[in-house]
């Protein structure tokens, strides 16, 4: 999985460190040291990573007039939908 799905193997190791299990908790752990993911939540890299990720959710919003979007919506010509 790791070399299929590097990020989905990386999530699940990140979920994984908290499960109820200890042999899964600890294969978890393992793989964490292993690929460096553990990070101190309270430092200033953490702090920048959530700001980023706040900024980029508040970035994905795009404002469009109710007319204009009723325009879209009835239109039948494909380069108005772009």
């Amino acid at each position: 999985m790791e070399k299929l799905e590097p990020g989905l193997f990386e999530s699940s190791i990140g979920e994984f460190t908290n499960s109820h299990s200890s042999g899964v908790r600890e294969f978890a752990q393992k793989w964490s040291r292993q690929l460096d993911l553990e990070f101190d939540r309270t430092s200033e890299i953490s702090r920048l990573a959530k700001e980023a990720a706040d900024n980029a959710a508040d970035s994905d919003i795009i404002s469009v007039n109710p007319a204009r979007l009723e325009k879209l919506r009835q239109s039948t010509a494909s380069d108005e939908r772009v």
